[in-house]
């Protein structure tokens, strides 16, 4: 995924090279913009199967990127999201299973500026 660039509209809004996403501004609670399920690949199949990453085809209009997206393939473990894709009571259900898909996709997070110290980063 490019790196995260201002585009001058909302504090969410940023535009990567394949588009413009829009995240979710929980400065209030906890001094932190997120971007959640940003595409950064097409998924490994058919011809793309073991080869190096693709970059998603292009988007115009501003992408949600507010909720996770599906997590990466892994054995269910108390650790792993569950059959739902997040930490419920199903994670019991999918114990030394095979969850998530190879379909995933990565997540972001910035502080705001008033944060930067608190959180130990760098303000862009």
């Amino acid at each position: 995924m490019a790196g995260l660039m201002d585009s001058g509209r909302s504090p969410v809004i940023r535009v990567t090279q394949c588009g413009p996403i829009e995240g979710v501004d929980d400065a209030a609670k906890s001094g932190t913009f997120y971007w959640l399920g940003v595409p950064f690949a097409k998924p490994p199949v058919g011809a793309l199967r073991w080869r190096a990453p693709v970059d998603p085809d292009p988007w115009t209009s501003p992408l949600p990127t507010k909720a996770f997206a599906n997590a990466c393939v892994q054995n269910g473990s108390l650790l792993s999201p569950g059959a739902n894709n997040t930490y419920d009571t199903s994670i019991a259900t999918t114990l030394d299973q095979v969850v998530g898909s190879e379909d995933s996709y990565c997540h972001a997070q910035s502080c705001t500026e008033q944060n930067s110290e608190r959180w130990g980063r760098n303000k862009y």
